[in-house]
């Protein structure tokens, strides 16, 4: 009779590898189905591979034919603006150099605007200047083409802006009974100085022959800012021009009047009437 306790050791050996057995045919199902899942999302990106490629392919060749296509809008537009310089008798020198003036202009400008009101009040004849300048643009044969009208119309705005900022300040007077030069000029709107006086003086000297009399019902020129000009009246010199207030208010200054003015001032001791001199701001 054989051993019990070596019939129970042999079942239980048996029992053994067979789980043993059963296990590995498991592990080997799963690795075998996770091959397959692998070579089919392999198949899956090689194939989106694919697609990627051919619908770069089909942009790049969208791309080329828009290339095209913008390289002969490109040469129509060449033509069609060499046609307009013709027309306007102009080359793309002329209009560059219109394009460098309109910029200064408004560099000009802007930096104006920085400035507060009260430093403004003087700078009026200096923002009548900007206006000239941009009034002899347009005489300009390159002010026809429509861009250039453009950018007129930009910096014909921003002058406008640069107006408003100015104080409102009367520019005339109407003189009333018991009024004279000192007293108008005192006013705080015309120049909140009574000895400012002369200045209304020398810019009515059409109406006004003796600066004691003065009338009501008379309307005086209130000139306002820096002058850029003077016009010389009798009795004036370069020292006296000089002198003056809303000049340098300072006689010594009058060699300034004389450099600027040297094309029509041949001997700083000979000025006449009527000779418009620059007055140099700078």
């Amino acid at each position: 009779m054989k051993n019990p306790l070596m019939k129970g050791t042999v079942l239980l050996v048996s029992f053994l590898v067979l789980l043993v057995a059963l296990g590995t045919s498991a592990a080997m199902a799963q690795e075998q189905m996770s091959w397959e899942e692998y070579e089919a999302t392999l198949l899956s990106w090689q194939q989106r591979e694919m697609d990627a490629k051919a619908a770069i392919a089909e942009e790049e060749a969208n791309i080329e034919r828009i290339k095209s296509e913008i390289a002969a809008m490109d040469q129509r537009i060449m033509d069609i603006t060499q046609q307009m310089y013709d027309m306007l008798g102009i080359t793309q020198a002329d209009v560059d150099q219109m394009n460098r003036e309109m910029a200064a202009i408004m560099d000009h400008i802007d930096r104006m605007k920085m400035m507060s009101s009260q430093d403004l009040e003087f700078k009026r004849d200096e923002i009548d200047g900007i206006e000239m300048e941009i009034d002899a643009l347009k005489k300009w044969p390159a002010a026809g083409l429509p861009a250039m009208q453009r950018e007129m119309a930009k910096l014909r705005k921003a002058l406008m802006e640069l107006r408003g900022k100015l104080p409102k300040l009367p520019r005339t007077h109407t003189v009333v009974k018991g009024e004279c030069l000192y007293v108008i000029s005192g006013y705080s709107q015309i120049y909140d100085d009574p000895l400012k006086w002369p200045r209304i003086y020398r810019a009515n000297k059409d109406q006004i022959k003796d600066p004691n009399l003065i009338y009501p019902g008379w309307v005086l020129n209130i000139p306002r800012g820096f002058p850029s000009t003077h016009t010389v009246v009798e009795g004036e010199y370069l020292s006296k021009i000089a002198s003056y207030w809303e000049i340098y208010n300072d006689a010594r200054q009058w060699p300034r009047i004389y450099r600027a003015n040297q094309d029509q001032i041949k001997d700083p001791d000979l000025i006449f009437p009527g000779q418009v001199l620059s007055i140099p701001r700078d």
